[in-house]
């Protein structure tokens, strides 16, 4: 009988290190943890330390300068997010360094319930003010995230209190204000996943009023919050290294054009397992597309191509899918026989378009009960992590096939090697049927 691996000390404190890089809190050239300071937050020993910050060095994560100390290395956010989604492991918990006891103390009262304030993305006519209870379910991106929210703090006793974000500056700094004057045990705080604007300067305030705030799809670099993001690097990863297991070479990835880092390391996670994979004859094109403009004729004329058209799609935004569709019915393209498709998106079966798709499928009502869940341990100063980095399931709904044969190999040069391919596939399927035929005699006898 085998038995379980046994997790070293310094293995954990490896992994703890690599969610730090993972949470981007420590930008690239920036220089990380001293010895020192690892001892002290992590309580171990300084040849703990050592060992862990020399094997995140031989991997490529940090840069050892001597007398100087460890740097981060480009590129090292990604690859820590790759490297927690391929071996999960336990890690050491992180002594907070906010002041918890403030935080305790404002609602230590037992007359007066614990309230909480949560900001959502959305254009709406609803006052700076905010308005207790759920909002007009309408209104509201993220009203997954706040239903479920709401459902975990009523059954907690706590009040909600519901803030709008427009994305307007002076609105941002009025809802700021607001929540400053009247503290609340916590914020959580979600970004709209196609904002311009990130949350950081509505935060900041916030933070240093002394508030703990959880972040959804924004980590605020540098500043003491807890936040909570997809890990999108092991997203495009996972759906194009399924992609390349079933034999696919030619693979495009659908992206908005606006430069989001939320979709690019969808894509960039993507490139990594093409590279991991080790395949010269695999492509990767990157297709970015205008979530309102019609399709460019460019990237129509390249499905017009057999030679050059995708044999599968990764969709980062499932409204992207809109503009591709009426160019795969217009050419005729069957799913999946023709072209695979993999969508990142929170919803496996899409109306619009009569059919499922396989899904790297987002639990928005996980979300809004995990986002209530980080608050409270943060709170109460039990919170180990300061930044969750979640991995979606792949859900099957029968959008993936392996492609033909004539999109994987190169095609016949001339029409004598094009006749010998076909007859050997043909004494190839007559053989097959011969082998049936005579194991169903054989299990009939």
């Amino acid at each position: 009988m085998k038995t379980a691996k046994r997790i070293t000390l310094h293995g954990q404190l490896t992994q703890s290190l690599v969610a730090e890089l993972a949470s981007g809190a420590y930008a690239e050239g920036r220089r990380f943890l001293s010895n020192r300071k690892i001892c002290r937050l992590w309580n171990v020993s300084e040849t703990t330390a050592k060992r862990s910050l020399a094997c995140l060095v031989r991997d490529g994560f940090l840069a050892a300068r001597d007398r100087s100390g460890y740097y981060v290395q480009p590129g090292a956010q990604k690859l820590a997010l790759l490297s927690l989604h391929r071996e999960p492991a336990a890690k050491l918990p992180l002594p907070l360094t906010w002041d918890v006891k403030k935080f305790q103390l404002r609602s230590a009262s037992a007359s007066r319930p614990i309230q909480i304030a949560v900001i959502l993305g959305g254009q709406t006519d609803l006052p700076v003010e905010g308005v207790e209870g759920l909002p007009m379910p309408h209104r509201f991106q993220e009203l997954n995230y706040a239903a479920s929210l709401f459902q975990e703090a009523s059954r907690h006793s706590c009040h909600v209190r519901f803030y709008v974000d427009t994305g307007n500056a002076a609105r941002r700094r009025a809802i700021a204000a607001q929540i400053i004057a009247r503290p609340p045990a916590g914020v959580i705080a979600f970004r709209r996943l196609l904002s311009y604007a990130p949350l950081r300067p509505m935060i900041a305030p916030i933070v240093a009023a002394n508030l703990p705030v959880v972040t959804v799809f924004d980590d605020c670099e540098q500043l003491n919050v807890a936040s909570i993001n997809i890990n999108n690097i092991a997203v495009g990863y996972e759906a194009a290294r399924r992609l390349l297991r079933l034999g696919h070479r030619r693979i495009a990835v659908l992206l908005p054009r606006i430069q989001n880092r939320y979709f690019n390391d969808r894509a960039q996670g993507a490139r990594m397992a093409l590279a991991d994979a080790g395949r010269p004859d695999a492509r990767l094109e990157i297709l970015r597309l205008a979530l309102a403009d019609p399709i460019p004729p460019a990237i129509v004329k390249q499905f017009c191509q057999p030679d050059r058209r995708p044999t599968a799609v990764i969709v980062t935004v499932a409204s992207l899918f809109r503009q591709l569709w009426p160019v795969v019915q217009r050419r005729r393209l069957r799913v999946p026989r023709d072209l695979s498709i993999v969508m990142c998106a929170g919803r496996t079966r899409l109306p619009e378009y009569q059919r499922s798709f396989d899904t790297l499928k987002i639990d928005f009502a996980a979300l809004g009960r995990l986002a209530f869940t980080h608050l409270m341990k943060f709170r109460e100063g039990r919170l180990a992590e300061r930044a969750l980095a979640l991995d979606l399931s792949y859900v099957r709904a029968g959008s993936t096939w392996k492609p033909p044969p004539t999109c994987v190999h190169a095609s016949p040069t001339t029409a004598s090697e094009s006749r010998r391919g076909g007859d050997c596939a043909r004494g190839q399927e007559r053989r097959k049927v011969v082998f049936c035929l005579a194991a169903r005699d054989r299990f009939e006898r």
